[in-house]
């Protein structure tokens, strides 16, 4: 199977990976759960409800912004590719 049909297929989910093996980024990551945690406990219970959907809108802005990186990291990727064929005149 080619690189493409494992994309199509889903057994490649480029957006999931560099994350798990990365012990930097989970140490972080339980540091803030921690975080988040301490704080969140002296909220108001209106306070909770702002923090939750400012916390909703900005993994919404994440999102978005983490998948048009992809995107113009693979169309670059691409760019770069078509170049280096027109460089070599096959």
């Amino acid at each position: 199977m080619n690189l493409i049909e494992e994309l199509f297929y889903g057994n490649i989910c480029p957006s999931e990976q560099g994350y798990r093996d990365n012990p930097e980024i989970y140490q972080l990551g339980q540091e803030l759960v921690a975080l988040e945690e301490t704080l969140v406990k002296t909220f108001s219970d209106e306070q909770k409800r702002m923090y939750e959907d400012f916390m909703s809108k900005e993994m919404t802005r994440n999102s978005i912004e983490i998948k048009d990186k992809f995107v113009y990291g693979f169309q670059l990727g691409v760019q770069l590719l078509l170049d280096a064929s027109q460089a070599i005149k096959i």
